[in-house]
């Protein structure tokens, strides 16, 4: 088998061209020539339909050797008639100003300019970015996050595909990239600074994976052998990766999880459901360490609210059966009021609903009716409705909270048919109502009576059928009902 036939049947396994475009980053050095024309190659004998796309960078690092390295590409392209776009940027000056290592500039810029270039080919089309990534590539990252302590992501990083990321030439080592490119006659870039041990891949490169090459007790290249654990690998963490995203889906809402459906999980999926939580609440896992899951993970079997700092400025909140992640706590304990089936008004609200208005609307995210119901068989009934007869002679009744009435917090409230009774401020702790949002919990009152807490009970009137017929039974000539709805607006 060829190597271009390995590289497409790979590429074909994992669907890396299953898009409209690619765009190919070429330096001029022989990975990413080699990457050229083997995709030039597959488009050319109609193994792949999607367009081939060039991008050069020119770092600027190598007076000279730059301005080479990209007439090299310019002029392969160009025989080729594979469209190419340049950018130019000065890295070291850029690396200075950032206070990064001139690598991660160049990558960070890198990816930059793949993004830009992807974004003006246009919306619509399915773009993908292919880099010039192999096996050799892959074994060194392999053994350098395995001496860092990395997990097993990092033992299975780069992967084929991530993202818009795909990487067809992991299944070929690269001396036979640079022997396809020899055999072929084409020109490619030496950049001397590789063969220099001047940083930590270039240890491993030059001087440690040798060095392993050359041990008596090994039957079999070492690159080849981590090729075939990273495979190996892979599997375990797809397996996992699909157990952990079932298990999210169950306990998440995306926004947060119910802790009591991730508590009894193996830590490994628990693990990997914060991660899923992180993600959804702010699209990157950027300067997410396993020392913060690891914390999240402990305040998670831990009884009572907790509040974790998070990188960024960010926080872990677990307040009952639930946990998020926020950059707004504020916010975040509102939400929680919210899944715990009570109603929250962040400004001091007192509304009449003895006036007859039909319907009241507070602000956009709270929406009052009131509705006379003069037959006794329209009544429906759900969490958040109240029923009050008519013919109870009761002052000005108001939906209001304690913004606007802190003394109310010190009223008594018993739920109809209970015979003892608690200050609201005591209730509101005894259910476990978040400290922050307490003052902004929705309430009926008339006078120094609480008539109805939304999503908790009743005193007066009635909130379902049941609680109805016990009240006709005390006043059976009531016909007709004030219908208090209260509702988040959708």
């Amino acid at each position: 088998m060829t190597i271009i036939d390995r590289i497409a049947e790979y590429s074909e396994e994992h669907g890396l061209f299953d898009c409209d475009v690619i765009i190919a980053g070429c330096s001029g050095g022989p990975d990413s020539m080699a990457l050229m024309e083997i995709l030039s190659d597959l488009k050319e004998s109609g193994r792949i339909n999607c367009d081939i796309r060039c991008v050069h960078i020119n770092h600027n690092l190598r007076p000279g050797d730059c301005i080479a390295d990209q007439e090299l590409v310019s002029s392969y392209c160009k025989d080729r008639g594979i469209p190419l776009k340049i950018f130019s940027f000065d890295v070291s000056s850029l690396a200075r100003a950032n206070k990064l290592s001139e690598e991660t500039q160049g990558r960070k810029l890198r990816y930059k300019a793949f993004s830009d270039y992807k974004d003006e080919i246009g919306p619509g089309l399915n773009v993908r970015i292919a880099t010039a990534h192999h096996m050799d590539d892959l074994a060194e990252t392999m053994l350098m996050n395995l001496f860092r302590g990395a997990g097993l992501k990092g033992l299975i990083t780069p992967r084929p595909i991530a993202g818009d990321i795909i990487r067809p030439l992991l299944c070929v080592r690269k001396a036979e990239l640079e022997g396809f490119l020899t055999d072929r006659g084409i020109r490619f870039a030496t950049d001397s600074t590789n063969e220099l041990s001047c940083c930590t891949r270039n240890v491993w490169r030059n001087d440690i994976i040798p060095e392993i090459a050359k041990s008596r007790g090994l039957s079999d290249d070492p690159v080849r052998q981590l090729y075939k654990t990273n495979l190996l690998l892979e599997e375990d963490w797809d397996f996992i990766e699909t157990e952990a995203l079932k298990a999210f889906s169950q306990v998440s809402d995306g926004d947060a999880v119910r802790v009591s459906g991730i508590t009894g999980l193996h830590k490994s999926i628990r693990s990997r459901i914060l991660r899923m939580l992180w993600l959804n609440s702010f699209d990157s896992l950027t300067d997410l360490e396993s020392v913060n899951i690891e914390y999240c993970d402990k305040a998670l079997m831990q009884e009572g609210s907790v509040e974790l700092d998070m990188p960024f400025a960010r926080k872990f909140i677990k307040h009952g059966d639930l946990a998020m992640f926020t950059s707004v706590p504020r916010d975040a304990y509102f939400y929680i009021a919210g899944r715990m089936g009570y109603l929250t008004y962040k400004e001091p609200l007192s509304l009449d609903i003895s006036s007859g208005l039909e319907t009241v609307i507070g602000d956009l995210s709270i929406r009052a009716s009131i509705v006379t119901i003069e037959n006794k068989d329209e009544l429906e009934y759900n969490n958040y409705s109240w029923f009050y007869p008519l013919n109870n002679k009761r002052g000005e009744i108001t939906i209001t909270n304690a913004l606007a009435n802190a003394s109310d917090l010190d009223l008594c409230f018993a739920k109809a048919g209970q015979s003892g009774s608690k200050k609201i401020r005591r209730l509101y702790t005894d259910l476990k109502i978040p400290k922050l949002v307490r003052d902004c919990i929705l309430y009926v009152r008339s006078g120094d009576k609480i008539l109805w807490i939304p999503g908790y009970g009743h005193s007066e009137g009635f909130t379902s059928s049941l609680s109805r017929s016990r009240y006709i039974e005390q006043a059976p000539e009531c016909n007709r009902f004030l219908k208090l709805e209260i509702r988040k607006a959708h």
